[in-house]
């Protein structure tokens, strides 16, 4: 069976796209400055953050075209630990964040 591996960050606006995310202590919030469209659609369908160095998916949510925008991820992750924040658009598939440690 062949994987899907789409190269991330080829394919649509790079300010719609790219998440924003800040960390707090332990808390992290992915924000993805992308409007969610149902009429088209065209939307976020997944935000995650992957463990840097695994990656394992350490958190993830799913949307719907009809959810409010911005599409945002809260998560708690453990100190020290260093993930990469991605996400999927129905229309501009795979975008991949900068890494961060929390």
């Amino acid at each position: 069976l062949m994987k899907e591996d789409p190269t991330p960050n080829d394919n649509g606006a790079p300010e719609k796209h790219l998440p924003k995310v800040t960390v707090s202590g332990g808390s992290v919030e992915v924000v993805v400055p992308h409007v969610m469209d149902a009429a088209k659609p065209h939307f976020i369908e997944y935000v995650w953050l992957k463990d840097a160095k695994s990656g394992a998916v350490l958190s993830a949510k799913a949307f719907q075209a009809a959810d409010p925008s911005p599409p945002t991820l809260s998560a708690s992750l453990p100190k020290g630990s260093t993930a990469v924040p991605m996400l999927f658009c129905n229309l501009h598939g795979l975008w991949e964040g900068e890494a961060f440690t929390v």
